[in-house]
């Protein structure tokens, strides 16, 4: 219904980048991927300075296993509004997803020093899942710390990360 009422607009004044990301909205919404992506991008054509419509267009791509271009929008949004928590940690994911670990890191802690909630903290796990080398090792011990204290995840899916934090930071 909703997108229905998104592509009536757009057929009457296709001209407000607001309706084309919220056209977007609702057909990710519908597991419509692909279209979402077409949506953004016209929302994008119309406001190039989006950090919202770049934001949603790199979930999206995320989504549809396209981490390179998920990257190059998570970090044009960035761009446009710097210290976005949630986007950083889509940023660190698409990272992760290229094995790109040491930017993964960058991200993923700047996100937790900016807000500390349950989706920033799964994304950390996540990403440390599958590192195999330390980065930011102060930084990274502490936060494994707080996440094996807290209960983040279960203890022995970060442990392998754990063991080679400890042995990075004696």
């Amino acid at each position: 219904a909703a997108a229905a009422s998104y592509q009536r607009a757009i057929a009457l004044d296709g001209a407000w980048p607001e309706v084309h990301n919220n056209l977007g909205n609702a057909l990710l919404a519908l597991n419509r991927l692909a279209d979402a992506a077409i949506c953004y991008r016209n929302s994008l054509v119309l406001a190039p300075g989006s950090a919202e419509g770049h934001a949603n267009l790199g979930g999206v791509l995320q989504a549809l296993g396209q981490p390179q271009e998920a990257i190059f929008h998570f970090r044009r949004a960035l761009e446009i509004a710097p210290d976005q928590p949630d986007i950083l940690a889509s940023l660190a994911l698409a990272h992760s997803a290229i094995a790109d670990h040491a930017a993964a890191m960058t991200a993923i802690i700047h996100a937790l020093a900016l807000q500390d909630s349950a989706h920033i903290r799964r994304a950390f796990v996540s990403c440390v899942r599958h590192v195999n080398f330390v980065h930011q090792a102060g930084a990274l011990s502490a936060l494994l710390l707080r996440a094996l204290q807290e209960g983040w995840d279960r203890p022995d899916d970060l442990a392998h990360i754990a063991a080679i934090a400890i042995k990075s930071d004696p």
